[in-house]
């Protein structure tokens, strides 16, 4: 039987954590041996782990700034925006946008009831 995304992702981190200096591009190749994955499987792998850690350096700077989230978290997307020259139209779009997504989340976890 083929593992689950979430068992090799599981399996990916649990490495990670108790890994002896192995970097993740290391372990990532290593799983993808381990559990005969598919290019795209790989792939897969490599493009979660960059969004985790994207995700871990914004928490540790939410952490830093001593801000709750709520106000924390327009600014950051506000800055982000003028980092990549986004119009004021554009950046009010971003943030309608993501509050949207945000409520479709928080929507979709109720009804999972997790």
């Amino acid at each position: 039987m083929k593992p689950t995304f979430e068992e090799i992702l599981d399996s990916l981190l649990k490495e990670y954590e108790n890994g002896v200096g192995k970097d993740m591009d290391t372990i990532i190749a290593e799983k993808t041996k381990e559990f005969e994955l598919s290019e795209d499987g790989a792939k897969t792998l490599s493009e979660t782990n960059t969004y985790l850690e994207a995700y871990n350096k914004l928490y540790v700077k939410l952490k830093e700034s001593g801000k709750p989230r709520s106000q924390w978290l327009p600014e950051e997307l506000y800055r982000i925006a003028k980092e990549n020259n986004l119009s004021d139209e554009q950046t009010k779009q971003l943030m309608v946008d993501f509050a949207a997504q945000c409520e479709n989340s928080k929507d979709e976890t109720v009804e999972k009831g997790e």
